[in-house]
């Protein structure tokens, strides 16, 4: 997200413009949508969602691993004294703004999904741990997927927010991407 409070702090334009930019030039690849995917895990994968519904016409496929979906100060499961909670706020109230401000508005992908077109939008692909604290968010983002009538791949299955599972649900996702990808390398 490019930060509501912080004029310098442009992540969504790195990643999403400049960094997309950046390969194109250097490398020999197929510079349109068929030729891209993007995921990411946890916050990451909040940012894939974000960057593959404001921009279906961009990508082919996005992925997110235990996407931490919302753009609230609270995060789910965790203490609200706990440390890593007060973190948790302070990163999002720098990048949203304040609770009710339009940048939460617009960086809000349960909204986004709800205004999508299902025609022109992208596949996507959702996979999160039932130990993870993020499983009802991820859970209430399919559904949304799923009203819409937009092609989507969930998978469900043990594991939490950590390492462990997202190498084992990493290869899934790549045969997803391989899958949809309609370009193939030649023998």
């Amino acid at each position: 997200t490019d930060s509501a409070t912080n004029a310098a702090e442009r992540f969504e334009t790195a990643i999403g413009v400049d960094l997309v930019a950046d390969v194109e030039r250097k490398f020999q690849v197929l510079a349109t949508r068929f030729g891209r995917a993007i995921a990411g895990l946890s916050m990451g994968g909040y940012g894939a969602l974000k960057y593959g519904l404001n921009y279906p016409g961009r990508y082919v496929m996005v992925g997110s691993l235990s996407g931490a979906l919302l753009v609230d100060d609270a995060p789910p499961g965790l203490p609200s004294e706990s440390e890593f909670a007060r973190i948790v706020r302070e990163s999002r109230v720098a990048a949203f703004g304040p609770m009710g401000s339009p940048a939460r508005a617009a960086n809000n992908v349960m909204a986004m999904v709800a205004k999508a077109n299902p025609a022109t939008m992208l596949y996507v692909y959702v996979a999160c741990g039932t130990e993870d604290s993020l499983i009802e968010v991820n859970r209430e983002f399919v559904a949304a997927l799923n009203k819409q009538k937009i092609a989507y791949e969930y998978r469900e299955s043990p594991g939490g927010h950590n390492f462990a599972y997202w190498d084992r649900e990493i290869r899934p996702f790549l045969e997803a991407v391989a899958e949809h990808m309609p370009v193939r390398r030649q023998p």
